[in-house]
């Protein structure tokens, strides 16, 4: 998986990494910590990631949308680190 940009995120609102059509981790955005995972944070806390050094997918989707729209949710967070903490 090839990065195809990377700069300021007018969306998300700072900075991004980006392949075809995937938000790529980094320090804002860490999907488990792992640079070479792939996926999105969407609205309200909810996010995908697919990370192809463990073979590990991951999907949460909060019932309530999170106070400021998207970003990491921190519950998302802990959830994340508990995977990764199971491997």
């Amino acid at each position: 998986i090839a990065q195809h940009w990377s700069g300021y995120d007018n969306f998300g609102q700072g900075p991004g990494r980006f392949a075809a059509g995937f938000q790529m981790a980094d320090d804002t955005y860490p999907f488990g910590h792992k640079l070479e995972c792939i996926g999105h944070y969407g609205i309200g806390g909810s996010v995908g990631f697919a990370d192809p050094v463990a073979n590990l997918t991951f999907s949460y989707t909060p019932n309530r949308l999170i106070a400021g729209g998207a970003g990491i949710n921190p519950l998302s967070r802990r959830l994340i680190k508990a995977v990764y903490a199971a491997l």
